[in-house]
């Protein structure tokens, strides 16, 4: 099964590639990228498939249903962000307006 995943420190890569290897599926990366946008253009181009969360998935993509893939766990991610008074930081500025 060719694969396009982030690279080795990506959540979802660990999930899908301990749920593959736990069902003996024989998997192999085809293409690795640490942009969102280098995977999807590879899942287009055909040359493998991805994990992503539903919300993410572009309307021309097809979620894959397969009998022969396995469910896997939910994963849950977090934003942390610093207590300082950083305004660059701050989540509340309004957008950057430009003169």
């Amino acid at each position: 099964m060719p694969l396009a995943l982030s690279p080795k420190s990506c959540v979802y890569r660990k999930a899908a590639l301990e749920a593959l290897n736990k069902n003996n599926i024989s998997w192999r990366i085809s293409f690795s990228s640490h942009s969102y946008s280098g995977i999807i253009a590879a899942v287009r181009a055909g040359i493998g498939i991805t994990l992503l969360p539903k919300k993410m998935i572009p309307k021309d993509l097809a979620i894959v249903a397969s009998s022969k893939l396995p469910n896997l766990q939910d994963s849950q991610i977090s934003l942390l962000k610093s207590t300082n008074k950083n305004s660059a930081t701050r989540t509340s500025n309004p957008p950057c307006q430009f003169k």
